[in-house]
């Protein structure tokens, strides 16, 4: 990650969102394979990419985004509003 790369924000929330996306990225991809984590930067914007290397939600893409929806035991799911 870029050690210049500085954002505004709660810095606790910002800490649970990103333990967030990590932890759903371990959990999906299997032992032994690597789940990308990359850091950008652009004149007015940053952003962070975390990709999972999981097998994804199989016959369930298009639930992808419904409110609560998860494929996980414990989940609660983001889904979009």
């Amino acid at each position: 990650m870029d050690p210049e790369l500085t954002i505004e924000a709660d810095y606790e929330a910002m800490k649970q969102v990103v333990f967030n996306l990590l932890l759903n990225a371990l959990e999906a991809t299997r032992p032994g394979v690597r789940s990308p984590v990359r850091s950008h930067r652009a004149a007015f914007e940053a952003g962070h990419h975390v990709e999972d290397r999981g097998p994804g939600p199989a016959g369930k893409r298009g639930r992808l985004l419904a409110p609560l929806f998860t494929t996980k035991k414990n989940g609660t799911g983001l889904g979009w509003p």
